[in-house]
């Protein structure tokens, strides 16, 4: 048996696979409304467990910035706690991307917020074999967040900023989202970097593999 966490789970194509093993569980944390409704809801599985919730650092509610479009490429998947930044910075630093898009196209609206280390109590989890995480922007919050379970994840993989954010920095909420931040978190608390790949064509944002040493 092995306990998945997803954190930003978009549509769930990152982690459902792993419910193909009926002694997986798949925790899959989204918090965008209509992504719950619609595409998580249509993964009919008991052991893919939807989480309505945005995860970061602390616990309470949060202004959420949302398309509420998913005919841009990935535009519900850029959702985030965080402020879109504005569209003449996005054009300088993502030409002719549809992200330049966003700002227009963004509301915000009102969500729960819930640190991983509070679901872990709650839930009685004594081991996470594999932690997803791709929170736009919040990642660095959400393994802060693991608290005292930190070393209970086994291994995973985040996304990190390598340069020309999507979203504007918010002061309030902890270190910024960088790859060197993250990697020094990471290292710092007896984990090692197995492998990073760029999740971008403009190479702005780059995905970390990690594990637990031994």
């Amino acid at each position: 048996m092995a306990i998945i966490f997803d954190v930003g789970a978009y549509v769930g194509d990152s982690t459902v696979k792993y419910t193909d093993d009926p002694n997986n569980i798949v925790y899959a944390f989204e918090p965008t409304p209509y992504l719950v409704a619609n595409q998580l809801a249509q993964i009919n599985r008991p052991n893919f467990i939807v989480v309505p919730k945005a995860v970061s650092n602390y616990c309470g509610t949060s202004k959420y910035t949302i398309t509420e479009r998913d005919d841009l490429p990935c535009g519900g998947g850029c959702n985030s706690l965080l402020e879109f930044n504005d569209t003449e910075t996005l054009e300088r630093t993502f030409p002719n991307h549809f992200v330049t898009k966003l700002p227009d196209e963004a509301k915000t609206i009102d969500v729960e917020v819930i640190t991983l280390e509070s679901f872990i109590e709650e839930r009685g989890i004594d081991r996470i074999d594999y932690l997803h995480c791709d929170a736009q922007g919040q990642d660095l919050n959400v393994l802060k967040g693991l608290g005292k379970y930190k070393h209970i994840v086994q291994q995973g993989v985040v996304e990190v900023i390598a340069k020309n954010p999507l979203y504007k920095r918010d002061e309030t909420t902890g270190d910024e989202n960088t790859w060197e931040n993250v990697e020094k978190w990471l290292v710092e608390n007896g984990f090692e970097i197995t492998r990073v790949e760029s999740n971008d064509v403009h190479n702005n944002e780059l995905n970390l593999w990690y594990r637990l040493k031994v």
